[in-house]
């Protein structure tokens, strides 16, 4: 039923994400753990609205149920049916917009993604923590990343595969620039190299909005042919809850991602790996470029080299224009608009420094700039 969806504004996309119990079952069983009878709840991305009615089912005196798309048709029905529409109250708008006529005092979101942060969640949740009360509570309040390394038979295979295309043929430029792309599969133990020395435990509010880079150091727990470092998190809902999605948990809607290797690593056992990975969120989509270390032997990738064409290209496989009609309406935000676009976009740190160098007053930092430059793009998404 939900083998193929179309996105936010597919049901079948919110029916995938439902039937994930492994996932519901935890966020009910935070929201009944944290939620008190007589709070205040602020579900961010409330989509279907089930998060909110479970806040209001625990006992919440007021919900306040926000999301941005037309998925809220369906939460209005699905309040309505089961009782709490007198709870809960439905905003349309973008969170970091919206002024709660009563300050929350318990947040809950599911913004997480496959590598865990990838969808604002540490940017939405900053800005939200200042209109909440002091003692506001955070569903989820952070996460721990881990960084493996593996072998990965599929990316092998596929690589492989594209080296030995044909007899009349070789496919080596084909291959090299295939081998910047991640790849989202589910870790499993069997291709588990090594281990992170040091998992990173980053906090949803309080550890600042935006990671420039994340660096791990990895040990190899046994000898083998290394091709790619997988990545997984264990989420922290509540005081003893927590949902992974690494492999000593059951399945999840999530998958991994695994950055590839390229060409891969002969490593014994006791052999240490340093990455260092450079985040760079785009609106809806994850991209990264990653540079590896293991004695004298360095390794490198960058997911935008797997994108072709020039910067008007890469706009329009975004499904994205400069004519945006909501960009229109503000003038101002086309002036932001203008002063970031004018070098390669696919260097958001390139633009967040363009556009603070352009509007210097508007921006406190080059942070702050890069944040609003996703939220310049973030609304001209899905726009022909």
């Amino acid at each position: 039923m939900c083998a193929q969806t179309y996105g936010y504004f597919d049901i079948g996309e919110h029916a995938w994400m439902l039937l994930d119990r492994i996932r519901v079952d935890a966020f009910e069983r935070a929201i009944k753990a944290v939620v008190r009878p007589g709070d205040v709840v602020a579900d961010i991305g409330t989509g279907t609205g089930v998060l909110a009615a479970m806040a209001a089912k625990a006992g919440a005196r007021r919900v306040y149920a926000v999301d941005r798309a037309p998925i809220l048709e369906v939460a209005r029905a699905l309040f309505a049916e089961n009782h709490v529409d007198n709870i809960i109250e439905v905003i349309r708008d973008d969170a970091r917009k919206v002024e709660f006529p009563e300050p929350p005092n318990v947040v809950v979101s599911e913004m997480v993604g496959n590598f865990g942060i990838e969808e604002d969640m540490l940017g939405m949740f900053n800005t939200i923590a200042a209109k909440c009360t002091p003692d506001v509570r955070f569903i989820p309040s952070g996460l721990t990343l881990f960084f493996v390394p593996l072998a990965e038979v599929g990316l092998k295979e596929e690589l492989e595969r594209l080296s030995n295309f044909s007899s009349d043929l070789t496919m080596h430029s084909f291959v090299a620039r295939m081998a910047n792309r991640p790849v989202h599969h589910r870790i499993t133990a069997s291709e588990i190299l090594g281990r992170d020395r040091a998992p990173q435990f980053i906090p949803t509010v309080g550890g600042g909005t935006t990671i420039d880079e994340l660096r791990c150091t990895m040990e190899m727990t046994r000898s083998g042919t290394v091709n790619a470092i997988g990545t997984y998190y264990h989420l922290l809902l509540a005081e003893d809850i927590t949902l992974t999605t690494g492999p000593d948990g059951p399945p999840t809607h999530w998958t991994n991602i695994k950055f590839p290797v390229y060409p891969p690593l002969e490593l014994k056992a006791g052999d240490t790996i340093e990455m260092t990975l450079y985040p760079k969120f785009l609106p809806g989509a994850g991209v990264w470029s990653w540079e590896i270390q293991a004695g004298s032997e360095k390794r490198s990738g960058d997911s935008m080299a797997t994108l072709m064409g020039n910067s008007l290209d890469f706009l329009g496989g975004l499904r994205l224009k400069r004519s945006s009609p909501e960009l229109k309406k503000n003038p101002f935000h086309l002036t932001r608009l203008a002063a970031a676009l004018g070098g390669d976009i696919r260097d958001l740190k390139a633009m967040a420094a363009r556009l603070k160098g352009a509007l210097p007053t508007e921006f406190a930092d080059e942070k702050d700039a890069h944040r609003q430059l996703l939220y310049l793009l973030d609304a001209m998404d899905a726009l022909e």
